[in-house]
């Protein structure tokens, strides 16, 4: 007979806290996705605009006026691209050698934190 245990699987799992080194990585590659498929759907709207008949051109349009003059879209694509460039600055800063130490580490990230508030209420 065999004793089963209620342990979980990788108990290391749950001891160690997300770093911010990998979660900075993890959300660049997420806002570099969002910025491929917008410009994958801007490709495609420009490709269905040289093909399209005069009617479906005209509905497409409104389409696009809708959503591309939305408050909300320009302020999360303007959110996604500013943390994009910045997190790359950031990241090419940590390359060199400037944030080895946890403490400029933390104020690399408030600085960073900071830029991009920054950058939206000015795109505001």
């Amino acid at each position: 007979m065999i004793k089963s245990f209620n342990r979980p699987i990788s108990p290391h799992l749950t001891v160690y806290l997300p770093q911010t080194a990998s979660l900075f990585s993890i959300w660049h590659r997420l806002s570099a996705i969002a910025i491929l498929c917008y410009i994958l759907l801007i490709t495609y709207i420009l490709k269905l605009y040289l093909w399209a008949s005069p009617v479906e051109l005209n509905h497409l349009l409104k389409i696009i006026c809708t959503l591309g003059n939305s408050q909300l879209t320009k302020f999360l694509l303007g959110l996604i691209l500013s943390y994009h460039m910045l997190n790359g600055l950031r990241h090419i800063k940590s390359s060199l050698g400037y944030t080895l130490e946890n403490n400029k580490l933390s104020k690399s990230v408030i600085l960073f934190t900071i830029c991009l508030l920054l950058l939206q209420f000015i795109n505001l």
